[in-house]
């Protein structure tokens, strides 16, 4: 597995540290070829007011089975506030729960690749956890065939 880290500002914080990815990828025993730790997500979203990207999950069928890559997004210490670690958890559970369908889903290479966004919004003053998940087809796998993480 490899690793690329991007440092943050001060008052900046990634929801999954190094050390609690490695356990995560050896607990699920799965392959993840990726991790990329991207920096500050900049401002929340402009089209959904109060909508922080956390990061997301990509897998990518192969003949051996799937294989993954995870990014995230540094988030504000003020939007975090005194849940970090409580969303830490709700995170890391519905990346389990992503990976553990995807060995439901055999044999693999009949599957398209997959692309999990983890997102934080604010509703009625409070934050909570969003999730999404779509397929990659056409322009979006060719665009992602310009770099390749899996190979």
């Amino acid at each position: 597995m490899q690793i690329e880290f991007k440092p943050l500002p001060a008052h900046w914080s990634y929801l999954l540290s190094c050390k609690v990815v490695k356990q995560l990828v050896a607990d699920l025993d799965i392959d993840c070829r990726l991790v990329q730790y991207l920096g500050t997500s900049n401002k929340p979203s402009k089209i959904t007011s109060g909508l922080y990207s956390a990061g997301g999950l990509d897998a990518r069928s192969m003949e051996t089975g799937w294989c993954f890559r995870l990014q995230l997004w540094g988030l504000p210490d003020r939007i975090l506030a005194d849940r970090q670690e409580e969303l830490s958890i709700l995170l890391q559970e519905d990346i389990q729960a992503f990976v553990l369908d995807r060995h439901r889903d055999l044999p693999a290479a009949l599957y398209p690749p997959l692309d999990r966004r983890f997102f934080l919004r604010f509703k009625d003053n409070n934050l909570v956890t969003d999730f999404s998940t779509w397929t990659l087809e056409e322009i979006e796998d060719k665009w992602a065939n310009r770099s390749p993480w899996w190979t």
